[in-house]
């Protein structure tokens, strides 16, 4: 029995091993082995960190290079002396923040700023997006977020930034549908919360300043924001006024060919100057795409500098587009350079009435006509205005109402009932809504002062009678409408030569038009014009009247 079991043992034994030898079973083996050794290496590939290193030192980027955020500039650098260790925080138990949050609307310099404070600081710089955390394979974003603070330990001191962090740290929802995506989400999450506070980081005494970047900061989980982790915020956002502009505009002009001196206002910079008053609301990078448009536009036609009209080229390109074919010579283009000249020309001669015209064109572009092109003032500008005229009337409004109306009331003066067009339908419509408004909710107008903050849909509970409602429009439009014919009249012969300027080059930019409206003014109409009363005028007109 025993001799049979050992035969048996030794036969399979003898199979095995001709088998081992066998070239077929080796080259299978050989695979199988092959196969198993690339998954681990895809495995640990997929898990190392897809960020990018700046090594000590190699960043260019520098806080002279950060226009407009002198606040924040001066808040990283006390941290960056902190981390550098400066004399003056020694002994003294001072610890950097862990985390600061950059918040604020795209293009306003939050990458820009996070590299200079690399720069400055002179440390190793890891750069990553919240989005190349999440994979599709389970586990993949925790893994990358621990090997980013693992690099990071290793080059300590060091800065880790995180742009677009809303993708990686959104806020977890307990009635969020739950799919494998947001579970990988999560757990980078997770990862991120025990790297930035966890028992390993403590030990350590590694310092690792966290930056992170957002559009959204709404969106990210309060545990991210609490101390200890992001434990402050600073919100970077769009420069308010023409100075916050103004050197951003010198940083990106510092290699253009743009002429640096002054005029009668400012002593020098009066190009950027005005560059700022007519990017109102533009952020950082956009500013700084509108000085490289004027640039390349500039070297195209041959000139050796930048100037306004290359400035306002620009502006008008990216509101409308680019110029199509011109349109035909007859009645059609005579009549919309009346319409478009008029409206021009009592923007600019009634500047407390509206924004600021940067462009009058007759030229199609894309699928539309240009039309005005207005631009916001400057917050100084706006302010000065407001300064000087006071407090919102009714007057006031019915004037502004005049100027939305120029349009229709060129069409009657130039043409008659009979030249008047769809072409100012819509600006009839707008005025009529306006005027219902006024009427109706600013509290101004006298037969419903006692109606002024209350919602269209409340009106019935008020008692006033609908078809009082609508002869108090009509009062309104009426008014304004008598206003606008006045204004027209009285700037006739101007619109007549701005409309022919505009049939023979089919444009022409604001600065031009303005001083075409300064020189009509102090010459033909000799001082003598139109303009809204100061709120001092009006006072003391009030008292006259009431004598």
């Amino acid at each position: 029995m025993a001799s049979t079991f050992f035969y048996l043992a030794g036969t399979v034994c003898k199979g095995v091993i001709q088998a081992d030898k066998d070239p077929e079973v080796k080259k299978r083996r050989a695979l199988r082995q092959k196969m198993k050794n690339e998954r681990a290496a895809l495995a640990g590939q997929m898990g190392k960190s897809k960020a990018k290193l700046v090594k000590k030192n190699q960043s260019k980027v520098r806080f002279k290079d950060v226009a407009g955020q002198d606040m924040v500039v001066n808040e990283f650098q006390t941290i960056i002396d902190v981390m550098k260790g400066n004399p003056k925080y020694k002994g003294r138990y001072v610890e950097p923040p862990k985390g600061i949050l950059l918040e604020g609307p795209p293009g306003t310099g939050k990458t820009l700023l996070a590299k200079a404070v690399a720069g400055e600081a002179g440390l190793p710089f890891f750069y990553a997006n919240g989005s190349e955390f999440v994979e599709m394979f389970v586990g993949v974003a925790a893994s990358r977020m621990r090997n980013l603070f693992k690099r990071a330990r290793e080059n300590a001191p060091s800065i880790i930034f995180i742009d677009e962090l809303d993708t990686i740290g959104r806020a977890r929802n307990a009635g969020e549908q739950r799919d494998s995506s947001t579970s990988e989400r999560e757990q980078g999450l997770m990862q991120m919360l025990v790297e930035m506070d966890g028992f390993d980081n403590k030990e350590s005494g590694c310092e690792i300043l966290v930056i992170g970047a957002t559009n959204l900061a709404t969106q990210l989980d309060p545990a991210l924001l609490r101390s200890g982790r992001f434990d402050r915020t600073y919100h970077i956002g769009v420069p308010p006024t023409s100075e916050a502009r103004m050197p951003i505009l010198q940083v990106h002009a510092r290699n253009l060919n743009i002429d640096r001196g002054g005029d009668d206002k400012y002593e020098s910079d009066a190009f950027l100057h005005r560059v700022a008053d007519l990017t109102t609301g533009f952020s950082g990078a956009e500013l700084a795409n509108v000085l490289n448009e004027a640039a390349i536009l500039s070297v195209r036609e041959g000139k050796d500098s930048i100037d306004i009209n290359d400035i306002e080229a620009v502006l008008e390109k990216q509101a409308v587009g680019l110029i199509s074919a011109p349109l035909d010579d007859g009645w059609g283009k005579e009549h919309l350079a009346i319409i478009e000249a008029a409206k021009a020309v009592i923007y600019s001669a009634r500047p407390e009435l509206g924004p600021e015209l940067l462009q009058v064109s007759i030229r199609p572009r894309g699928t539309q006509m240009s039309g005005l092109i207005l631009t916001e003032r400057s917050s100084e500008a706006e302010a000065e205005i407001r300064t000087r005229i006071g407090p919102d009337t009714l007057g006031l409004y019915i004037d502004a109402l005049a100027v939305t109306l120029t349009g229709r009331c060129a069409e009657l003066h130039f043409f008659g009932p009979d030249g008047v067009s769809i072409r100012t339908n819509e600006e009839v419509s707008a005025a009529a809504e306006m005027a219902f408004d006024i009427v109706t909710t600013s509290g101004l107008y006298p037969d419903s002062k006692f109606a002024p903050h209350f919602d269209m849909a409340m009106v019935h509970q008020l008692r006033i009678p609908r078809e009082n409602m609508e002869k108090g429009t009509l009062d309104v439009i009426l008014r304004a409408h008598t206003k606008g014919m006045e204004l027209i009249k009285e700037y006739a012969p101007l619109i007549e030569r701005v409309a022919n300027e505009l049939m023979e080059n089919e444009r022409l930019y604001g600065s031009t038009v303005r001083a075409m409206v300064k020189k009509y003014q102090q010459e033909e109409l000799g001082g003598n014009f139109t303009r809204t009363p100061s709120f001092y005028e009006r006072a003391a007109m009030n008292s006259a009247s009431s004598n």
